[in-house]
């Protein structure tokens, strides 16, 4: 066999002499280990190809090229809490408390930790080696390492606002601005989508302008739903002025610098004003077909009542500028301040014929009541007027009429007992109740008069009347509570005047006038028989 020396010479070796072998000794450098064989040494090879330190189930566990090597230290006395290290007699126990040595954790790195045991430095750990977080809703829960933490809003506060044209939200106090991008159309219209789909300030979202920023018609109907719980108001914002809200103009207007409302005027002058226009105005109640209208009317100079009128029927009261109050005739009267038309007939307007008024009732402006007529005369106070229709006064009896309490004088009652009108002739003090009706006596005997026929004389005259009306108003005498005179008839013409027998021996050529003077000739004495009877009628 050939070989090299140390020198590098070549040189013949038999086979026994390389097989024999005298010396082996091994040699190591940190963790090189050379051996060398009779003086041949070899390359050098690791100790330690492999090395783990391990801790499980309170005991170390160290392998070393494959090799596995246990230890379980003993229990020591102090807190179980505390790293695993030495005590007093070098024992490496659990909890124990290494004397005299020092720890010190080191964040190298945001998950890097690093521990250093008596200066000595581990290797470095990850401190988080599993990271999960899981969302329901509005709740945020995170598991660390196998641990889940308890759960959290993700959004605590969430605000939207707009002002200047720019949308500002708010989440959790982070504030971020959106301003979109101006589009082509009318900027007086909505924010809305354009063509393209992007979000623009005037965009058109179906409606071609709003009400607050210009005119513009309504492309369908539109209802405003009005829950139980939500008003609608409109609020003036600045000073308030006359026809803040209208409809139409003039159709209904709001005056809310004075608080009026206007329908057919935009300046109301009181709370409500109905315009100026006339016809009727007001209904309280109006059929479907207009044909049954309750309310009120104005005309010029009049105020309208309408009473289940149609559109032809006439008012069914009106009062006029004067005060003057008609009812059942548009026009009152001339000079009446009340009028009644029972058969709404006056179509003459305010002189109505006398067929017209006979069926009115009427007060003038002086206070007199006409009755069938429209124009009571200026001397009456009442004047009933008819040709088919009388007066019917109360009806009493004797008894009854006795018993009216101070009755007026002139009060009139028919008395059933005589069958005849009485009239109070008397006092209320002292009442005189006189028969007035052709059903009762209405003559009287004259009271008694001397003529004079001592000699004969012609042409002599009596005023029989002034004779009459001289004894009655003063009676020679009288009885216990008689009144101072009799009632008599205070004018010479309310009678007429007979002579029914006179001694024709004695008075000659005997007349009397309508007032009731008697005019005479004495031819001769009277004798104890002569008498002129004379006797007064009331006409």
């Amino acid at each position: 066999m050939l070989t090299t020396d140390a020198n590098g010479d070549v040189y013949r070796r038999t086979l026994s002499s390389l097989l024999s072998t005298t010396t082996v000794s091994n040699t190591s450098s940190v963790n090189s280990l050379s051996t060398t064989v009779n003086g041949i040494t070899g390359v050098g090879v690791n100790i330690i190809n492999s090395n783990s330190l391990a801790g499980m189930g309170s005991k170390l566990t160290s392998t070393v090229n494959g090799v596995a090597a246990d230890l379980t230290p003993s229990s020591g006395t102090i807190a179980s809490s505390k790293l695993l290290g030495f005590d007093a007699g070098g024992n490496l126990v659990l909890g124990a408390d290494p004397t005299a040595t020092t720890v010190g954790n080191t964040v190298t790195s945001p998950n890097s930790l690093t521990t250093t045991v008596n200066g000595v430095t581990g290797a470095s750990v990850n401190m988080v080696t599993g990271v999960n977080n899981s969302s329901s809703v509005n709740s945020l829960s995170t598991t660390v390492n196998g641990i889940t933490g308890t759960a959290v809003n993700i959004i605590n506060s969430n605000s939207l606002t707009v002002a200047s044209n720019k949308f500002t939200s708010t989440v959790n106090g982070i504030v971020a601005d959106f301003t979109p991008a101006v589009g082509t159309i009318a900027t007086g219209k909505l924010m809305g989508f354009d063509a393209s789909g992007s979000l623009v300030v005037g965009g058109s979202p179906g409606v071609a302008n709003n009400i607050y920023t210009a005119d513009d018609a309504l492309t369908a109907n539109r209802t405003v739903d009005m829950p139980s719980s939500r008003t609608l108001s409109f609020s003036p914002s600045g000073t308030q002025v006359v026809n803040q809200f209208s409809v139409d103009g003039s159709t209904f207007s709001v005056d809310a610098l004075n608080n009026r409302v206007g329908i057919g005027t935009i300046s109301p002058n009181t709370i409500l004003d109905l315009g100026t226009s006339t016809g009727k105005k007001l209904g309280v109640y109006n059929n479907a077909a207009g044909t049954d209208f309750y309310g009120i009317g104005v005309r010029t100079n009049y105020l309208d009542f309408y009473v289940s009128a149609d559109a032809v029927k006439n008012q069914s009261m009106v009062i006029h500028s004067s005060g003057a109050v008609g009812i059942g005739t548009i026009i009152p009267a001339s000079g009446t301040i009340f009028n009644i038309d029972a058969a709404k007939d006056n179509s003459s307007g305010a002189s109505p014929t006398a067929t017209e008024a006979a069926n009115d009732f009427v007060v003038t402006m002086s206070g007199a009541v006409g009755m069938g007529t429209a124009a009571p005369n200026a001397s009456a106070m009442l004047e009933i007027n008819s040709t088919s229709k009388g007066v019917l006064p109360p009806r009493m009896t004797t008894s009854q009429i006795n018993a009216i309490s101070s009755p007026a004088t002139g009060l009139v009652a028919f008395d059933t007992n005589k069958s005849c009108l009485v009239q109070n002739v008397g006092t209320p003090a002292v009442p005189n109740w006189s028969p007035i009706s052709n059903n009762v006596t209405r003559w009287f005997y004259m009271p008694s008069v001397n003529i004079e026929t001592s000699a004969a004389v012609i042409g002599q005259t009596k005023d029989l009347f002034a004779l009459y009306k001289a004894q009655f108003n003063s009676p020679a005498i009288k009885s216990t509570g008689a009144p101072s005179s009799l009632p008599f008839f205070a004018n010479a013409t309310d009678l007429h005047y007979f002579i029914t027998s006179f001694d024709t021996s004695v008075l000659a050529n005997v007349s009397i006038d309508a007032n009731g003077v008697m005019t005479y000739d004495v031819i001769a004495p009277a004798s104890s028989c002569s008498v002129v009877n004379i006797v007064f009628m009331l006409k």
